[in-house]
């Protein structure tokens, strides 16, 4: 499924038609497909396999828990306090 996503938005910048024209031919807003093309945009340009590669490395290193613990909930409480 994401790989299809991929592909259409490769599609896209290829031919130089985008999404903002219209966005519904991959049922994705605009700003999603922009984001998605700065943060996979490589030394050689958007390509589906550079942006599946570094989904599946960001999904790799965020794979852990990340919840909010009462310590982290104090400090950023006291942050929040103090730098206003």
């Amino acid at each position: 499924m994401i790989w299809r996503f991929f592909i259409s938005i490769l599609a896209l910048y290829k031919t130089a038609y985008f999404v903002k024209n219209h966005p519904e031919l991959i049922h994705t807003s605009v700003s999603t497909v922009y984001r998605e093309i700065v943060r996979n945009n490589g030394k050689r340009g958007y390509t589906a396999a550079y942006a599946q590669e570094e989904c599946n490395l960001r999904k790799e290193r965020y794979k852990g828990k990340r919840k909010l613990t009462p310590d982290m909930e104090r400090v950023i409480k006291k942050h929040l306090i103090t730098d206003q």
